[in-house]
C-alpha cells in the first residue's frame, strides 16, 4: 500500500507525541474555530478527506517535525505524477531526508527494504517482519523512532 501524504503526517505527528488533540489545541485561528472543528479537520487531512494547503503545511511545520520534501513527493505520487518516494519507516514516518534518533546518531534503516529504521525495529523486534504490524503501533510506553 502507497503512503499518503495524510498517512505520513499522522506518522510524523504520532512519533512527535501529540494527540490530534494537542495539535488542534495550539492552533490559533482569527476568527475562532472551536476546538472540535480544528481536531475534525485534521483528522480529514490525515485521512485524505481534506486538503492540506502550503499554508496549513508551514503551520503544522511549527507544531512536530517532517520534510516538506516527502510530503510534497507524497502528494504528487497520489496526484498520479511517476516521482521517486524516498525511502519512509512505516512505523514512525521519518526518511533518509529526516532520519530520527537521538543525539548520538540518525537511525538506519533496520531492513534491506528500507521500511523500517532501527529506532522503530528496536521498538517491536518481534514484529518487524510482520505484515501484521500496523503503522504507528507500539507497545505502551514506547517513543517510536527514539532507539531504545
Amino acid at each position: 500500500m502507497t503512503m499518503t501524504p495524510g498517512d505520513y503526517l499522522r506518522l510524523r505527528r504520532e512519533a512527535a507525541g501529540l494527540s490530534i488533540e494537542d495539535v488542534a489545541a495550539r492552533i490559533e485561528t482569527a476568527p475562532h474555530v472551536p476546538h472540535r472543528d480544528r481536531a475534525a479537520w485534521l483528522k480529514a487531512i490525515e485521512n485524505g478527506i481534506a486538503p492540506l494547503s502550503n499554508g496549513s503545511a508551514i503551520l503544522l511545520r511549527f507544531m512536530f517535525r517532517f520534510d516538506p520534501v516527502v510530503l510534497d513527493t507524497l502528494a504528487a505520487r497520489v496526484s498520479g505524477y511517476e516521482v521517486e518516494v524516498p525511502a519512509i519507516c512505516r512505523l514512525c514516518g521519518c526518511s533518509e531526508f529526516d532520519a530520527c534518533g537521538t543525539a548520538r546518531a540518525p537511525c538506519a534503516w533496520a531492513d534491506e527494504a528500507k521500511s523500517v529504521c532501527d529506532g522503530c525495529a528496536n521498538l517491536c523486534a518481534p514484529d518487524l517482519h510482520s505484515h501484521e504490524t500496523r503503522p504507528g503501533t507500539f507497545p505502551p510506553g514506547a517513543q517510536p523512532g527514539v532507539p531504545a
